[in-house]
């Protein structure tokens, strides 16, 4: 799943993000792109529970990318959004 986030301006805003995500799946993949504000997490956790472990942390959850194009996000592409 990938996401789309904001308030992500630091290496500290990183971190608490990948902490929140294992604290809930300790054997995630978490990737976390401060440039581009993208997360994306590989692991047995909802998407449901993914979005509340990241705004329980302050962080608003602007968009849900299409996970078809797992790849674009990373390739500074722009992927079609969905919005919640």
């Amino acid at each position: 799943m990938k996401f789309l986030v904001d308030g992500i301006r630091c290496g500290d805003c990183v971190r608490a993000i990948v902490d929140a995500v294992l604290d809930i799946d300790i054997g995630a993949r978490i990737k976390v792109d401060a440039g581009t504000r993208h997360v994306g997490i590989a692991g047995r956790m909802s998407l449901e529970q993914a979005c509340t472990a990241i705004e329980a942390r302050g962080f608003h959850i602007r968009s849900v990318l299409d996970g078809s194009i797992e790849d674009a996000i990373w390739n500074g592409t722009r992927p079609p959004t969905q919005y919640v």
